[in-house]
């Protein structure tokens, strides 16, 4: 993709929401209260080499982190671990913009951190282009303590400027939402939401919509409460 892409001009930019969970109440072999920690995967199918520089953005803010340039080689493939890029604290969350020079794919990857990381499940996510940002997202499930498993959804700005992002999130077969707040998402940031933070209630299920005055990504996961499997999807 050539342009830009988020990992949620003549610039390749990749946006991703990157989920870093922190660690919460401590239950045995449970994937909703590890840490987890993410890595950025990305592929060159062009045939000349280029440039890639990634910019991260903590939660909530519009000043970027970007770490060195990282030359591309064709056809070939790399690896970003997050943790070893300068001036990120270790309980970074946040996003990821991606910019190069030349076509690239990408994506995240998110794991539970050492010493637990063969422990449990991978959570991978493809990075978006800006082309696919949309107004308005659908998340099809969202849980909390509910069927063994709880949901973390992560909602990327990708205008030039911030926006007002409006989520409402329902319970099953319920016509009005259970929440609905606005948050103001700066420019390439993101909003990271949890079900205790939305205020809902241990047992729900249901979706999240999320509309907005700009264009959005959005990402999401579902983690075992008391398992070791995670899943994720765009």
């Amino acid at each position: 993709m050539r342009g830009k892409f988020f990992l949620l001009g003549g610039t390749v930019v990749l946006l991703f929401g990157l989920l870093m969970m922190p660690v919460l109440t401590v239950w045995g072999q449970s994937a909703t209260s590890a840490a987890w920690d993410s890595s950025i995967t990305y592929y060159t199918p062009s045939d000349i080499a280029g440039n890639l520089v990634v910019c991260y953005y903590a939660e909530g803010s519009d000043a970027a982190v970007c770490g060195n340039a990282i030359t591309l080689q064709p056809h070939k493939a790399g690896s970003l671990y997050i943790g070893s890029v300068g001036g990120l604290p270790d309980s970074f969350a946040g996003s990821a913009v991606l910019f190069s020079d030349v076509y690239v794919v990408s994506t995240s990857v998110q794991y539970a951190a050492a010493p637990a990381t063969s422990e449990y499940g991978y959570a991978i996510y493809t990075g978006f282009d800006d082309s696919e940002g949309s107004t308005s997202f659908y998340i099809p499930t969202f849980l909390y303590q509910q069927f063994g498993s709880t949901s973390l959804m992560s909602v990327q700005n990708t205008d030039v400027s911030a926006v007002q992002a409006n989520v409402k999130a329902y319970a099953v077969g319920s016509t009005s939402p259970t929440y609905s707040m606005t948050h103001t998402i700066p420019a390439s940031s993101a909003e990271l939401l949890s079900p205790s933070e939305m205020g809902l209630s241990p047992g729900f299920n249901g979706s999240v919509v999320v509309s907005a005055d700009g264009d959005i990504v959005a990402i999401a996961t579902e983690t075992q409460d008391n398992g070791r499997a995670v899943y994720a999807f765009e």
